[in-house]
Parts: structure tokens; sequence; C-alpha cells
């Protein structure tokens, strides 16, 4: 006659407790992840680059942490020493514009040039010696967890004046 002890398909007691372990490190784990999703991690964020050159300070208020289909804040920030006297020129890295849906400028460019290293927007100069360009878009759909290096810079009579780099992390 067989045995009919329910206990002899249980194993050892250090089995037992080597499983209990897996589960209890397997949610912790996973609390780990919701709390760091709660404390805003694996969200959107904004960062702010800057530089100096040529007498101009140039400032980038962008999208550090970017997810597809977001609005994503770009924010370009020209002060000069003087009041301007001619229109702003600002070259953009083309890629940029690969990776995001632009809506509208504000101001809105009065000019533009392309080439194949950049894209250059050409601004009426504003009262006083300080410009500021609003770009209204979104992270284009599709584009996975990646890092993307761009670049912003004022340009004068296609000499490079002042250039800032910027990183931008976009999360699915």
């Amino acid at each position: 006659m067989g045995s009919t002890s329910t206990l002899q398909d249980l194993g050892s007691s250090r089995e037992s407790r080597r499983r209990r372990l897996g589960r209890r490190t397997g949610f912790a784990v996973l609390a780990l992840v919701v709390a760091a999703g709660l404390g805003g991690l694996f969200g959107p964020s904004e960062s702010t680059a800057s530089a100096q050159g040529g007498g101009y300070t140039l400032t980038v208020t962008h999208g550090a942490k970017v997810r597809s289909g977001q609005p994503v804040p770009l924010e370009i920030t020209v002060e000069a020493p003087a009041p301007f006297s001619g229109p702003v020129e600002l070259a953009f890295d083309p890629d940029v514009f690969e990776r995001l849906d632009f809506q509208n400028w504000y101001p809105n460019p009065d000019g533009e040039t392309r080439s194949d290293e950049e894209l250059t927007y050409e601004f009426e100069p504003p009262d006083g010696n300080v410009l500021v360009v609003h770009l209204d878009a979104r992270v284009s759909p599709g584009l996975g967890i990646s890092r993307h290096e761009h670049w912003v810079a004022v340009v004068q009579e296609g000499e490079e004046l002042v250039r800032t780099d910027y990183t931008v992390w976009a999360m699915p």
C-alpha cells in the first residue's frame, strides 16, 4: 500500500527557505520600481543648458526625459551685450526635427536655411537685448528608449558665436 502523506512532495526546509527568499526579493524589486515611478524617476523632466561666447549668453530649456507623443519643452533664450541691431540667426542640429514634431514657433521665424550639417532660422530683432523663442513640440512616436545629443548655436554671417549642447532621453 502507498503512502498517503500530504507532506511528501513539499521538499526540504532549505528549499522552502530559498523559494521564500526569492519571492521576497522579487516583491522588493517590484516595490522599488513602483516607488521610483511614483517619485517621478521615469516620468518627463526638463533641464537647462547654457553657454557664453562672442558676448552672447545662450540658454536652452529642453525636455531631459521625454515620452513618445507627449509635449516637450524647448525654449531658446539669447542675451546680447547690447540691443540687437539686425536679425538673430539660430542654427539647430537637424536631427532634433527628426525626433520632435513641431507645431509652431513663438515668435515665428522670418527665414530658414538648411544644409546637411544644420538648420538655420532667422528672427527679427526684438526690442532690447534678449530674444526668447518657444517651440511648441511633441515627441515623435515610436522612439523607444534612446539617448539623443542635440545642439543650438547663435550664428552671425555664417560664423558660430556661441553654441550649447543638450541631451534628451526618450522613454517608451
